[in-house]
């Protein structure tokens, strides 16, 4: 009795080591022997043997309690490979002989019974390189072998125990050659994958592609297959990382991609079975979880995008739409759920500006894709006919960032000007978003290259931001006018675009339609650098520029307003000049400087009657100008620093950020 008594306080004491009272977020906390490398093996039902400073433990994730690994061997640590078998899960241990030799082995664990079967010794010199499940109850192990080489042998389930198969059976042949292996098995000979879409390839224990797509064929990929319920295959992690993931197509007979999200190594699903859902990590510091919907091939972020806030955690499947993120530092383990309802006011991903689009019927769409080094192409729609909670739409056919979009007179958007990288030289090619049918389309005709709007500097008069380009719009009769490069280039839906070279080089400069239909280029900077000091007008009626009313402050960036006058402003030295030109575009006048001696600027927006200079500092207000009031500043009432402001009818204007939104109204 004094035994079991002293026996169960050793566990107790185990369990209190192992897990103390998790901090902040975090769903529980192991004490692992290396902080910086979480070690553990999923054993389904919630359950993981997790290595701790106390030893080895079975941890139950959905009661948060700890035990002892009943019948795992002792002085065996464990290995890296695992894989489910039968109604269990086989996994590998690693130990030394007396002489200190390595040994390892492979242990099942049944979970009906809670308790590991006697261990399988491997061959000597042998260490499991990959465990790959052939069916319910048989699995391949692929071992490599200091002397050897890499080896493959057969291991089944025999009255609970794991046993090499050494019976050359044709059944066994036309298992290995549906599941894809190919080379040499012991005692049952060589395998041939044959037309499989991904063959695992015993020569370096790893799974390659068939027919690799073009940004993977170069270089040996060694990719983690998973399947769909349906049977379909996809690919979305590999080593080296990868950043699109691919689905295959039999009738094509090629990978697919299929949308874009952040790159995802083997290592971040390592806790993941080949039949376990398909997640990736989100956000541009892995702040959440992404969800892949088999149906949809979409994917769904878990509810709290700054759960996570940990490089490089590993992820294990906690049951469907849950998933358990091992971070690297603390011991924490976090609880990632998948959202299934976005909050009010609250974007389901972070959106750069540039393309946000309030289409007719008042619904917003936001279609650019944050961090124009990794574009993730997850965009979405707010308001309208909806019930004003955000609502996820179709990917684009390519990730792209630094977007420009507009909505057309048919109803749909068009999406133009992005890019794949930071350093993308060739225009991107442009869609057609079919918002009845959830469609992108490619639009045939327009390519158009990447251009940076403003920016803002407090020294040397030009604004500099990598903030919405303003040198593009869709004039009165549908058609799309686009300063690119050196050229005016227009685009009508069915057309091919029509180039009309600039009387002059523009960098960031701004184009606007005029009340009588011309097209206004005015603002930026020069071939030369230099801020732009005239005006240049178009005609689209008789093709032909003229010099438009020079301003009195060279540079800058205009909008136009409700009533047809063009506002411009400048800053120097953080101080604000602005001017303002009549409907008629007759002569630029100079407005008296704003309330505020120094400024920040982000944004120029006009609402309505109104033109809002939205600051790029918390702290300051913003500034807003009208004909009838000049100049009065405004404090916006959000909860958020906005970073952009969206016209949305009237005085009304959408502010948001990165991940919020809000309805504001202007001053009177």
């Amino acid at each position: 009795m004094f035994a079991m008594r002293n026996y169960l306080v050793f566990l107790w004491l185990l369990a209190a080591a192992a897990h103390a009272s998790p901090p902040g977020n975090a769903y529980a906390t192991i004490d692992w022997p290396n902080k910086l490398n979480p070690h553990f093996v999923p054993l389904g039902a919630g359950r993981f043997l997790v290595s701790t400073r106390s030893g080895k433990l079975v941890w139950d994730a959905e009661m948060n309690s700890f035990g002892e690994p009943a019948g795992w061997p002792l002085h065996t640590a464990i290995g890296g490979d695992w894989t489910p078998l039968g109604d269990g899960v086989l996994v590998e241990g690693r130990a030394h002989d007396d002489d200190g030799n390595p040994v390892r082995s492979l242990v099942w664990w049944n979970k009906k019974a809670a308790t590991f079967s006697p261990p399988l010794v491997l061959p000597s010199a042998s260490y499991p390189s990959a465990l790959v499940p052939l069916d319910g109850d048989t699995v391949l192990a692929c071992m490599g072998s200091p002397s050897h080489g890499t080896r493959a042998v057969l291991v089944s389930l025999r009255q609970g125990i794991p046993t090499i198969i050494n019976e050359p059976a044709p059944a066994l042949r036309q298992l290995l050659a549906a599941k894809g292996v190919t080379g040499p098995v012991d005692g049952i000979g060589q395998s041939d994958a044959g037309s499989a879409p991904v063959r695992f390839e015993i020569a370096f224990c790893g799974w390659q592609m068939r027919n690799p797509p073009q940004g993977l064929a170069n270089g040996k990929q060694a990719v983690k297959p998973q399947y769909l319920p349906d049977g379909r295959i996809v690919i979305a992690a590999g080593e080296p990382a990868i950043d699109t993931p691919y689905i295959w197509d039999p009738q094509r007979e090629q990978w697919e991609a299929f949308t874009s999200k952040p790159p995802v190594s083997a290592r971040l699903v390592s806790g993941f079975a080949a039949d376990d859902e398909v997640v990736a990590l989100g956000g541009s510091s892995n702040k959440y979880a992404d969800f892949l919907d088999p149906a949809t091939l979409r994917w769904t972020r878990s509810q709290d995008v700054a759960a996570i806030d940990s490089p490089d955690p590993a992820l294990a499947p906690l049951g469907k739409g849950r998933v358990l993120a091992f971070l690297r530092e603390h011991g924490r383990v976090v609880l990632l759920q998948q959202l299934h309802r976005a909050k009010a006011g609250e974007f389901l991903y972070s959106h750069g500006a540039g393309a946000d689009v309030l289409a007719p019927g008042g619904r917003l769409y936001l279609l650019d894709g944050g961090d124009p080094g990794q574009p993730i192409n997850r965009p979405e729609a707010v308001g309208g006919e909806a019930d004003g909670t955000p609502q996820a739409i179709a990917p684009l056919p390519l990730p792209l960032g630094s977007l420009s979009a507009v909505a057309l007179p048919d109803g749909s958007l068009l999406a133009f000007g992005g890019r794949r990288t930071y350093r993308e030289a060739m225009p991107a090619p442009a869609f057609r978003y079919d918002a009845r049918q959830d469609r992108w389309e490619p639009a045939p005709g327009l390519e158009v290259g990447y251009a940076a709007g403003q920016l803002e500097s407090t020294e040397g008069g030009a604004l500099i931001s990598e903030w919405p380009r303003g040198d593009f719009l869709l004039d009165r009769h549908g058609t799309l006018a686009v300063l690119d490069g050196a050229d005016l280039l227009r685009w009508r839906p069915g057309a091919v675009a029509r180039r009309i070279p600039l009387p002059r080089p523009h960098t960031a400069a701004t184009l606007l339609e005029t009340t009588d239909g011309r097209l206004l280029v005015v603002g930026g900077t020069t071939g030369t650098g230099a801020p732009n000091p005239v005006s240049d007008l178009f005609s689209p009626r008789s093709g032909r520029w003229q010099r438009g009313p020079k301003p009195h402050v060279a540079g800058g960036r205009a909008v136009r307003m409700a009533d047809g006058s063009i506002f411009k402003v400048t800053l120097a030295d953080a101080r604000v000049r602005a001017e303002v030109a009549g409907a008629a575009l007759a002569r630029w006048k100079l407005l008296p400087p704003p309330p505020l001696q120094s400024f920040s600027l982000l944004q120029l927006v006009a609402v309505g009657r109104d033109v809002v200079l939205l600051p790029n500092n918390r702290s300051q207000l913003a500034l807003v100008w009208s004909r009838q009031r000049g100049w009065r500043t405004w404090r916006i009432a959000t909860e958020f620093a906005p970073t952009a402001l969206v016209p949305a009818g009237g005085r009304r204007a959408v502010a948001r950020d990165w991940n919020r939104y809000a309805l504001v109204e202007l001053p009177r």
